[in-house]
């Protein structure tokens, strides 16, 4: 994990993520993303369409991120609380 940057550091968000971990990795390489030195917040939705979640949030976590939940997390945390499927989650 990358050491925490300042609080007044430069901070990139990133949104609708995805589960795309790959094409996650190529947008922090071209924005010039310096982990311990800039902050990452990711705003919502990091999970669900895309072909890799788990890498998706192993990156995150790597990289010190600062999420914030969008509905796909929340989501995702009802269901393994047994509650309701998101209709999302259903499937078509």
């Amino acid at each position: 994990m990358s050491p925490a940057p300042a609080p007044e550091s430069e901070i990139l968000f990133v949104g609708d993520i995805q589960g795309c971990a790959r094409e996650l990795e190529r947008l922090l390489e071209r924005a010039n993303f310096r982990p311990g030195e800039q902050r990452l917040i990711p705003i919502g939705d990091t999970i669900n369409r895309g072909p890799d979640a788990k890498a998706t949030l192993d990156l995150l976590a790597a990289y010190g991120a600062e999420p914030i939940l969008g509905n796909h997390e929340l989501g995702l945390l009802e269901i393994w609380r047994g509650g309701d499927v998101p209709a999302w989650a259903r499937g078509p």
